[in-house]
């Protein structure tokens, strides 16, 4: 067998490695909850596992980049984002449907470039085309008959390749075992839904974004929104606190909890946290004007943040308000240690928020358009927020509101800037 070869089989099993179906993992007989690292001279592997599967953040950090992989709880595929991070920025990003990468794009210095995209796009389209006409599917179908387990992910995918040793050949192969294997998981149930139909919400929710002042013309109350979970339980629980804008005082509040039914999709996590948030704003006495969100607005692969969704949701102007980044890079170095200094976050050669330093001497907080609102009063009504403290008192209420029922919580922290 010749080095190219060899070569291949290892890409091969390296893909389904990462983004095919992993057996539960076990600590003393039970299923593992909890972080696993693996640690050599060149890589750090860390993984996450609730109820033994391998779900949410698993990194593989090397010498001078970063892979942040999501995959789903619910099925064992990855569903969602990947992040390719390079000097703390992030280069690449691609998205997986059904442990197939669907879209691929890079951020060069001055835009977005979409290098390849198995479905060009048309997502629903390519799918219906490719179950129904490609000769590939009768291909795996024919695999499968010949002895094959329909099931062993990594021999079907190496004989259909082998198969098809011409590039365009193969990438007929990729769309049409992709469509296959899509299929055959809504069948099995593995989908609570199908989530390609919320990137189509995404994208249509993101061309109804507004992103100027669009405010009443008194902001009386402001809020704050948070959400917390326990992972053991698989329960969360929504909370909005309503201040008054003036004097910063608790006037009212509510919370909801419940099951968790949107598994963790990074990139879609605003379908999994708004729900209950709307839920515990129907419960509100007092409504507010503003609500700043403890997540990201624009600031996000798709601009569709958590910010932006409820915004939208609610038809009431929001900010952005987080502690991490998500996308995007600004100047470090060029940003002042004096409370009201901030640095322009770019992210397709485009201002998606800012880098805002809340209190001296702290790490900034990356404030981003959620919706109805500029950024410039976004990042006005952040600072008038944030008296005495880094966070805003929005989100302190709220934190510590959503902390008296859930003490276990789940943190995304992409980039890692509270390290930096």
């Amino acid at each position: 067998m010749s080095s190219t070869h060899l070569e291949f089989k290892r890409q091969i099993f390296d893909q389904v490695h990462l983004n095919g179906p992993f057996p539960k993992h076990f600590y003393k007989d039970n299923p593992f909850y909890g972080i696993e690292e693996d640690i050599s001279q060149e890589h750090i592997y860390r993984r996450t596992y609730v109820d033994g599967i391998r779900h949410g953040q698993n990194y593989i950090i090397g010498l001078d980049k970063k892979h942040i992989v999501a995959s789903a709880f619910s099925s064992g595929f990855t569903y969602g984002y990947k992040l390719i991070v390079k000097n703390n920025k992030v280069v690449e990003f691609a998205v997986y449907d059904c442990g197939v990468q669907i879209e691929w794009n890079r951020v060069n210095e001055k835009e977005l470039e979409v290098l390849e995209c198995l479905s060009k796009g048309e997502y629903e389209d390519d799918f219906k085309k490719w179950i129904k006409t490609s000769n590939v599917v009768q291909k795996i179908l024919d695999t499968i008959a010949e002895g094959t387990d329909e099931n062993d992910y990594a021999s079907i995918h190496l004989s259909l390749t082998l198969a098809s040793p011409d590039p365009e050949k193969q990438d007929e192969m990729a769309r049409a075992e992709w469509a296959y294997y899509r299929q055959k998981r809504m069948k099995e149930g593995f989908y609570h839904d199908d989530f390609l139909p919320y990137y189509y919400l995404q994208n249509e929710m993101r061309d109804m974004v507004i992103m100027e002042d669009d405010l009443p013309d008194e902001i009386k109350y402001i809020a704050g929104v948070d959400v917390a979970y326990n992972d053991i339980e698989q329960r969360m629980v929504g909370g909005i606190v309503v201040l008054d804008a003036q004097t910063l005082e608790v006037i009212d509040h509510a919370i909801h909890e419940m099951d968790v039914v949107f598994p963790y999709v990074p990139g879609l996590f605003s379908f999994r946290e708004v729900p209950p948030v709307v839920e515990a704003f129907k419960k509100l006495k007092v409504k507010p004007d503003l609500i700043v969100c403890d997540a990201q607005g624009i600031a996000h692969p798709k601009n569709v943040g958590m910010a932006t969704h409820l915004g939208i949701e609610l038809d009431i102007p929001t900010i952005g308000c987080a502690k991490r980044r998500l996308v995007g890079h600004y100047e470090k170095e060029a940003l002042g240690n004096k409370r009201g200094d901030s640095q322009s976050l770019i992210w397709d050669n485009k201002e998606v928020g800012k880098a805002l330093r809340t209190q001296d001497n702290t790490n900034p907080m990356f404030v981003s358009i959620g919706h109805r609102i500029s950024l410039e009063t976004a990042c006005e009504w952040v600072l008038m927020l944030s008296p005495e403290y880094r966070l805003p008192e929005t989100t302190r209420q709220a934190d510590q509101l959503v902390n008296k029922i859930m003490k276990d919580r789940t943190e995304i922290d992409f980039l890692g800037d509270e390290q930096e």
